[in-house]
């Protein structure tokens, strides 16, 4: 069901945190765009009835951050493993690592703020991975909206995991490392 009741969406998190494939997603399920295909994600999109605004933390430049959130009707966070949003931001958007952590952090801080001073929906990318359509149908079931229309969703994270590592086995190595990691934190706090 699209609601006839106007309304002006919010899709924020920080650079490469899945806010373009959500944001595309609610503009494709309340009816604003026919095709995942007539609108790339950057900016806005609107009908007579709604609005999708998607911005990154920062977007536009690279000192441009939202900070009139508090001005629209729903705001939606998405969220992903931050080293991998910070792997693909550095390759995409801010190649200089200490500039994208220092964005990053800005970028957080506003996201905190949204969660303690207004409140919002979370769209995680790792669980819509996880479980597919039925979290996704769940979120815009909670926006008040039917899962209508589908936008693939593909394993973004993977070539981070695998370029970590090299091929000889160290892999497997920094995978025992990890258990050994959580099982001794596991055991201080017993």
């Amino acid at each position: 069901m699209v609601t006839n009741n106007p309304k002006k969406y919010l899709v924020i998190g920080l650079e490469s945190s899945c806010t373009r494939y959500f944001a595309r997603l609610l503009a494709l399920n309340l009816g604003i765009i026919g095709d995942p295909s007539d609108w790339d994600g950057h900016y806005e999109v609107q009908n007579d009835l709604h609005m999708v605004v998607h911005r990154s933390l920062p977007h536009g430049t690279r000192h441009n951050y939202v900070d009139d959130w508090h001005t629209y009707d729903v705001v939606v966070m998405c969220t992903r493993d931050i080293h991998c949003t910070l792997q693909s931001k550095t390759t995409w958007h801010q190649p200089v690592r200490y500039l994208a952590e220092e964005e990053n952090d800005k970028g957080r801080k506003i996201l905190r703020d949204v969660i303690a001073n207004r409140g919002c929906y979370l769209f995680s990318y790792e669980t819509a991975w996880l479980l597919g359509d039925i979290y996704i149908e769940k979120i815009l079931e909670s926006l008040g909206l039917d899962y209508k229309k589908k936008l693939d969703l593909h394993d973004i994270n993977h070539k981070y995991f695998i370029h970590t590592e090299k091929a000889n086995g160290s892999h497997v190595k920094s995978v025992l490392k990890a258990i050994i990691w959580i099982l001794n934190r596991m055991y201080n706090k017993l």
